[in-house]
């Protein structure tokens, strides 16, 4: 699995304290995890920090509610941790 979900998930134990045993690439934040919305708040922003982006968590919670996209495909670590990737890309291109 790739470096970026091991930080997030580092990040996730260390945060909500859930043994890092138990947090997989298909983990769901929300649904396995039972992280709640203040405790995704502080992962996003332990995440913003440590790869240097910013998630837009605002636009990613109005496309679920629109039903333009699924908890699944923000929540899902392994999803999760393709968008990281995707950002840090942008950022990196000046995108």
């Amino acid at each position: 699995m790739s470096s970026t979900f091991d930080q997030i998930a580092t990040i996730i134990a260390e945060t909500c304290d859930i043994p890092r045993d138990t947090i997989t690439p298909e983990s769901h934040a929300i649904d396995d995890l039972g992280i709640d919305s203040l405790d995704f708040l502080d992962i996003a922003f332990a995440i913003d920090k440590a790869f240097g982006i910013k998630m837009p968590l605002e636009k990613w919670t109005q496309e679920v509610n629109d039903g333009k996209a699924t908890t699944e495909q923000y929540f899902v670590l392994k999803n999760l941790a393709a968008r990281i990737d995707e950002l840090v890309a942008a950022k990196s291109t000046g995108a």
